[in-house]
């Protein structure tokens, strides 16, 4: 199925006869992989993305996939989108609107690419940040003064689907008030027509996220995409003006999709492999750390892990009155059983979450745990 002219003369026979390009090749022509081929396929992505980056002939094999995966790089397959960017930049709007929606190419012969990506791991990690976030909305719902406005901020919303399906959920039970903010104009305008019925809900506004303006203190900021796009210089700047905006006792909290040392996962196999280009991911501590430089507190900085997928999440509180005064120095960290913590049973909570020793009574006595 070597179609393509052009990278057949430009590159070397041993190349074009690789074993990967050769499987992936066979993928091709079979029109895609069937879930018992998933395993087997990442192990090629992977080996491709290696070769690519230790080899000195790495650009010549990255080109020979790249022209074997061509007939499935359409804008009507996930894939497709993610090497296409139409909208300019890596992990746009509309490929999140894909993924957290399922998207499925009508096409039998490019369906099967898109299941693979949805079952990726890194792929359902981020459908799954949205049973956090409403979980945290339950119990802040559940806590404080009932009859008072909570007011959320969804920074680089995209189209802000896991707020609009929360409301959707609850209709006019929430106290909740959502904010979204994006620089993309089309992420805005798309995000505006998935909330059209939601308008007293949720409002967007558009424009550079570092020149932002709250209107008003908030209870919440969430950032769900973001961390994976950011180098640590640009996430301390991030979160340090993020921090500026919550209401004592507020809370920030933002995704990232964990480190695996030693790993490569599929999707940043694919993404290699697509458009060189790989998510960003960190480990607990290195969050725990940038959250800290930003001007977090360190009794108020939390991570806390999802078993079931390669999720952190980062909660930043800010911290209420005289109990600032504790939080000032950074003390030595140490290992604690959640229960010790006041921390009930969950899911979302770490076999052993770090914490020190003195954030044990201000987390309990404040109830600033997360949601099980």
């Amino acid at each position: 199925m070597f179609d393509s002219q052009g990278w057949a003369r430009a590159i070397s026979h041993h190349i074009r006869r690789s074993p990967f390009i050769l499987e992936l090749d066979d993928w091709v022509s079979s029109g895609g992989p069937e879930p018992g081929d998933y395993l087997r396929l990442g192990t090629c992505l992977r080996a491709i993305t290696r070769h690519a980056e230790e080899g000195p002939e790495g650009p010549a094999l990255l080109e020979a996939a790249r022209a074997v995966l061509a007939p499935t790089l359409l804008k009507a397959t996930v894939q497709g989108f993610a090497h296409l960017r139409p909208h300019g930049y890596d992990g746009d709007f509309e490929l999140i609107e894909r993924l957290l929606s399922f998207h499925h190419s009508a096409d039998p012969n490019l369906v099967r690419w898109d299941r693979y990506c949805h079952a990726l791991p890194s792929v359902r990690a981020l459908r799954a940040r949205a049973t956090h976030l409403r979980d945290l909305m339950l119990r802040l719902e559940a806590s404080g003064d009932p009859a008072g406005t909570l007011h959320a901020l969804h920074f680089r919303s995209g189209p802000a689907r896991e707020f609009a399906d929360y409301f959707i959920a609850h209709g006019g039970s929430t106290r909740f008030r959502c904010d979204c903010v994006d620089p993309d104009s089309n992420a805005v305008l798309h995000g505006r027509r998935i909330v059209a019925r939601l308008t007293d809900r949720m409002s967007f506004h558009h424009g550079p996220l570092l020149r932002y303006r709250a209107a008003h203190a908030y209870h919440l900021i969430w950032a769900s995409s973001l961390c994976e796009t950011l180098d640590d210089r640009a996430f301390v700047a991030v979160v340090r003006r993020l921090l500026r905006f919550l209401e004592p006792g507020g809370r920030l909290v933002l995704c990232q999709l964990g480190a695996v040392p030693g790993e490569l996962d599929d999707t940043d196999a694919l993404l290699g492999v697509l458009g060189n280009w790989r998510l960003r991911r960190r480990d607990a501590r290195a969050l725990e750390d940038l959250a800290i430089e930003a001007g977090g507190y360190p009794d108020v900085v939390r991570v806390m892990h999802d078993p079931r997928h390669p999720n952190l999440f980062l909660h930043v509180q800010r911290p209420i009155g005289r109990l600032r005064r504790r939080c000032r120095k950074r003390v030595p960290l140490r290992l604690v059983a959640p229960e010790a913590a006041g921390f009930p049973s969950s899911p979302w909570v770490l076999p052993h979450i770090v914490l020190p020793p003195s954030a044990v009574p201000l987390f309990a006595a404040n109830h600033i745990h997360d949601a099980a």
